[in-house]
């Protein structure tokens, strides 16, 4: 999956017992991001939002609950369209000599 540094997105999680029925455990989130992408969510909710921060790849969103049990979702950040141009001039230099 990938996201540009200017979108966000919810991640909702299913945790569910070994018959498959869901359970009411209190959940921790975690994020591998070195570049400002964030996860926030409430410890007893089912859904997180991450927001982007720099361009990075192999982020990993990581939710565990008391017993151990975790899941994961991995996602790059890239860099979004371009809403700008910037022009830097060169140094300038003597033309050569007409032939």
């Amino acid at each position: 999956m990938q996201i540009t540094d200017t979108q966000q997105f919810d991640i909702t999680v299913a945790p569910l017992d070994s018959k498959g029925d869901p359970t009411s455990d209190t959940l921790t989130w975690a994020i591998s991001s070195a570049n400002g992408t964030t996860v926030t969510a409430d410890p007893t909710t089912l859904v997180g939002t991450v927001v982007a921060g720099n361009p990075e790849v192999g982020i990993t969103v990581t939710v565990t609950d008391p017993n151990g049990v975790t899941g994961t979702l991995s996602f790059d950040v890239t860099a979004g369209v371009a809403k700008s141009l910037t022009l830097t001039p060169g140094t300038p230099t003597e033309q050569p000599p007409a032939a």
